[in-house]
């Protein structure tokens, strides 16, 4: 993850040895690097530049942490959609009285998708060697990779398929679930009558997404999510003193039962 934060040449260089992205060989050829020209120049390792040094390798730290998180938090949330106000919209269509068990199922949805199913593909990933290949930085570079992660035992072909139909029912699945969802707030704020052109609208938009640069959907998506996030976190907040209650209620029930 954090040599997402590098193109593919600085890559290659800062990982010479220490394998992909390894942010410990990063840092260590920094200093290094920095230490064996200037004492090629100079004949020594000047004291005074022990600070810019130091300073410098915490800078490039926090970037890399920076851009670790960034890319982590945005890619989680994009996943399992933890956070966002989205799937309790199809949570209150359930047929559950009790919130705390219709919770709990929430929480099992974000356990399975990405500690279960992103880990199963990292995993493929890791063990095959793919992290190892050169396939870029590139936004689109995760699907390359784990095309070669799973061809290294299905095949290029049977490695190429299973994730053609993967990205196929995930985005099929993604896209009906994102249209209920904008159906219900549409409906919400403007009545039945809106609800046709957004679903025009939305059509339209799938198109755009499928055809634009893959950076700049990313970036919109990411952006979005964003605005979707803060006014929900904020009002879990608030409300979580209620949750805490029913949550404490509920197991004692159980307990007591």
């Amino acid at each position: 993850v954090f040599s997402d934060s590098l193109d593919a040449e600085k890559r290659e260089k800062a990982t010479h040895g220490f394998g992909p992205g390894h942010p410990g060989g990063m840092c260590f050829f920094a200093v290094c690097g920095r230490g064996v020209r200037q004492g090629a120049e100079l004949g020594s390792f000047p004291m005074r530049d022990i600070g810019p040094t130091i300073a410098g390798l915490m800078g490039a730290y926090g970037a890399a942490l920076r851009t670790a998180m960034t890319k982590g938090v945005a890619r989680g949330v994009f996943s399992n959609e933890a956070g966002l106000g989205s799937a309790p919209i199809a949570h209150a269509a359930s047929s559950e009285k009790n919130p705390v068990k219709q919770g709990l199922y929430g929480i099992f949805e974000v356990f399975m998708d990405t500690i279960v199913i992103c880990t199963l593909t990292s995993l493929v990933v890791l063990t095959s060697g793919a992290a190892e290949g050169s396939w870029g930085n590139g936004d689109a570079a995760g699907a390359v990779t784990a095309i070669a992660g799973f061809s290294s035992t299905l095949g290029a072909k049977g490695g190429s398929t299973l994730i053609a139909v993967g990205l196929l029912l995930f985005a099929t699945s993604t896209i009906l679930g994102w249209a209920l969802y904008g159906t219900r707030c549409i409906e919400f704020l403007f009545g039945t009558k809106a609800v046709k052109p957004y679903q025009i609208l939305f059509v339209i938009v799938i198109v755009l997404g499928a055809t634009l640069n893959l950076k700049l959907v990313w970036d919109i998506s990411d952006t979005l999510n964003g605005l979707m996030a803060i006014p929900n976190l904020i009002g879990v907040l608030l409300l979580s003193p209620v949750v805490f209650k029913l949550t404490r209620e509920h197991f004692k029930g159980l307990k007591n039962s």
